[in-house]
């Protein structure tokens, strides 16, 4: 196991570890030790380990010893560990970061999740490729954006629209969006108090 004075890099060849089925016999041992040599012949390495999964038998033992064979390294578990998972390090986000931001750096480096996180680093939430999806559909609450508490710059840059008037820094807290399709006196019984106007 991995200290934190010595990191595994993911670039490492790590060790293979060969097994039989569980409660093995004879042939299932024999069988681990002679394919993990075997591949270690062929690949000119030493990265495949024979192992076993469970307790050897009399007649195991009578074999190994007989031949003066080591006995295979005991695997107490076969279930995935994190340390055999394959991950990659991501850039944290903003958490106020536009959805249409996280998708494209999510889109530019080829992942599906994005770590939220402070000016510090520290982790807030995740950004998943799911999250995005699910904000696109199925949407007609017009007051989202204000529910969402959402910056008024990360509209700005969603509709790549322009500002007429207001602070683009400031979230949306209140109002709702309505867009001015109708001529401008029916528009005066839609627009309220802190509603984004889109022209």
């Amino acid at each position: 196991m991995a200290t934190k004075e010595e990191k595994l890099s993911h670039n490492v060849e790590r060790d293979i570890l060969v097994t039989g089925h569980r409660n093995p016999d004879t042939d299932s041992i024999c069988a681990a030790i002679s394919y993990a040599r075997l591949k270690n012949k062929l690949n000119h390495t030493d990265r495949y380990i024979p192992c076993r999964a469970g307790s050897l038998n009399t007649e195991t033992s009578f074999v190994l010893d007989y031949f003066k064979a080591d006995k295979p390294r005991l695997l107490d578990s076969v279930k995935t560990q994190i340390s055999d998972v394959a991950y990659r390090k991501t850039q944290g986000v903003p958490k106020n970061m536009s959805l249409k931001q996280a998708y494209q750096i999510m889109r530019d480096s080829h992942v599906v999740t994005l770590p939220a996180v402070t000016k510090e680093d520290v982790l807030e939430g995740l950004i998943t490729i799911s999250d995005i999806a699910k904000s696109y559909m199925n949407v007609y609450d017009s007051a989202i954006l204000s529910t969402a508490k959402t910056q008024y710059k990360n509209i700005l840059e969603t509709l790549e629209a322009t500002r007429i008037t207001g602070d683009i820094e400031r979230y949306c807290e209140e109002g709702k969006v309505v867009i001015a399709a109708a001529n401008p006196e029916m528009m005066n019984y839609y627009i309220e108090p802190h509603d984004i106007v889109i022209l």
